[in-house]
């Protein structure tokens, strides 16, 4: 029977995070919230890497990590703490692998995306069955000549040889088979020690444009996310900012949902609900009294 690892990934800890986290329990996976800790985001304690946690009445199974544990990869790693774990996404999947690594499949979530649903169990359930080795949103074909997408730029040290297989994709939420997660792992090595050697301008790679392209290359099968009508952007609809749900559930991704779009939303609506009951008052004031001469 195939084990997947559900890890949702952040640097902060707040209600509605949790509360995210809370909703794949229990669901047909196993979940872990992978913390980068470097902002003191929970008790700075570095005795254990793993630690279960109560977080706003949930008990939360935590990985803690530290930008040394990425050094400690190997491969390359921008001085900038925050910077370096925003860039380098997949270097934490790679250390929960080392702690967990008898799983067939590991989602990895953003912490500000959220499914709109009360639980992720009929979401697990749609792509149980599927042997895809990656399951991305908008997986597309990209080139050096044709596009204007920033992370392509200044990485032909790294693809020179085969635009025909230049893609990308969006990280916020996606799933790798065990084996994907062994190739890009091994193939970051070999590209920290080709670009340590390249002379000239270069950008290291993104893992949006790299693990799409490599997905492609060596010919792993992919499925598109945002086919499945799963993946959408916010949309302005009430949103209980605690559970991160809309109004009415869709059973849909949605991504950002990040407090102060949301807060902004919420905010909005409660102004023009004011303005509505102001309104009101007004015209029932003037039904009543008449108005002023």
């Amino acid at each position: 029977m195939q084990k997947t690892l559900a890890i949702m990934r952040t640097h902060k800890i707040n209600e509605a995070i949790i509360s995210e986290f809370a909703k794949m329990q229990n669901c047909g996976v196993d979940t872990l919230l992978l913390i980068n800790n470097s902002y003191g985001a929970v008790e700075n304690d570095k005795s254990t890497k793993i630690k279960e946690l109560e977080m706003f009445g949930t008990k939360v199974k935590c990985l803690v990590l530290y930008q040394q544990d990425y050094i400690e990869l190997g491969f390359y790693n921008f001085d900038d703490v925050g910077y370096n774990f925003w860039f380098n996404v997949t270097y934490g999947l790679f250390i929960a692998k080392q702690y967990f690594d008898s799983y067939d499949y590991y989602w990895y979530f953003d912490y500000d995306v959220f499914l709109n649903a009360p639980n992720y169990k009929d979401f697990f359930d749609f792509y149980k069955k599927d042997d895809a080795d990656f399951i991305i949103s908008h997986f597309r074909k990209e080139s050096y000549d044709k596009t204007s997408w920033c992370w392509i730029a200044n990485t032909q040290w790294a693809y020179y040889d085969s635009k025909v297989f230049l893609h990308g994709c969006l990280f916020s939420n996606e799933r790798y088979s065990a084996r994907f997660v062994n190739h890009i792992f091994e193939k970051y090595k070999e590209m920290t020690q080709k670009f340590q050697q390249f002379n000239g301008n270069k950008q290291w790679l993104h893992p949006e444009f790299m693990c799409a392209t490599e997905a492609v290359k060596y010919g792993f099968k992919i499925r598109n996310f945002t086919d499945d009508g799963h993946y959408i952007s916010l949309a302005p609809h009430y949103v209980d900012l605690n559970n991160r749900l809309f109004l009415k559930p869709d059973n849909k991704m949605y991504h950002p949902c990040k407090p102060d779009i949301v807060s902004e939303i919420y905010n909005n609506l409660h102004n023009c609900q004011i303005h509505i009951s102001s309104l009101n008052n007004l015209l029932n004031f003037t039904k009543e009294f008449g108005t002023a001469k």
